[in-house]
């Protein structure tokens, strides 16, 4: 028991170690890599939307003739934003890195369909954000995408997606629902604390659940294992309401993938 409390402590500070450096990347403070530094060889821009808010969303043209949203700020009132699909002229193509980390004035996200990428820990730490309407263009989700989201109650995913990243809904207390397509694989974390999540709806084709994907989902009890091929160490610990399955003999079963704790029950 030890040496399991031991890892949960290491995966928790690796977790805020990470959205530390995002945040002094942000605001050029820090000393992270490019992949990480918004501000680095940026120029600044921005698309004002002219509503009641003042919100304005800070952006970059990538590609060539794309835009990226880098940033954005508006009124301290929490409220809904729709990210626009086009800015001089250009398709609106990506949420990047960190684009609006810790922001705590968004009730609401919606993206438009010429949105592809959602990269690295863009929404983490919204602590007001209670839905997200994500774009059906949308093929890709970046590392603990919500991460901390406390608010967010439900999530579906479009079509395209096949993968949910590591530490994507990491401590989303409130999250009740997830809906996904067929064909999918969760990373690791992925669904971490999440204390309400009671189902995962719509994968009929999920193949691979990593390590500490549903750790401490204590409600979830509703989860299609037909087509899993591979749950990692700890993926369904302390998953008290959810019956353990009955597995072929060619799954591959990680440590104490259902481990119960009863006395932290």
């Amino acid at each position: 028991m030890k040496k399991f409390l031991a890892l949960l402590l290491c995966l928790t500070l690796t977790l805020t170690a990470v959205i530390t450096l995002v945040s002094c990347s942000k605001d050029g403070s820090g000393t992270g890599g490019d992949d990480i530094d918004l501000s680095a060889g940026s120029v600044e821009q921005y698309y004002e939307t002219g509503n009641e808010y003042g919100d304005k969303f800070e952006y970059e043209i990538v590609n060539g003739d794309e835009i990226a949203i880098i940033g954005f700020a508006g009124s301290h009132t929490p409220h809904a934003i729709t990210v626009p699909a086009v800015i001089d002229e250009r398709d609106v193509t990506t949420i990047a890195v960190g684009a609006f980390y810790q922001l705590s004035n968004i009730s609401s996200v919606t993206l438009p369909n010429s949105v592809t990428t959602v990269k690295d820990l863009a929404f983490a730490g919204c602590t007001a954000l209670t839905s997200v309407t994500l774009s059906t263009a949308t093929v890709t989700l970046g590392e603990g995408v919500f991460s901390g989201c406390t608010a967010l109650t439900a999530i579906s995913l479009p079509a395209g997606i096949t993968a949910v990243p590591d530490r994507a809904f990491f401590g989303c207390v409130a999250l009740e629902s997830f809906t996904a397509p067929g064909a999918l694989s969760i990373g690791e974390q992925a669904f971490m604390n999440c204390v309400k999540l009671t189902a995962v709806s719509g994968c009929t084709a999920l193949a691979k659940v990593g390590n500490f994907a549903f750790f401490g989902c204590t409600v979830l009890n509703g989860f299609d294992f037909a087509a899993v091929t591979e749950i990692g160490n700890y993926a369904f610990t302390n998953c008290y309401a959810l019956a353990k399955p009955v597995l072929a003999e060619t799954v591959t079963v990680g440590t104490n993938a259902f481990y119960i704790d009863s006395a932290a029950n």
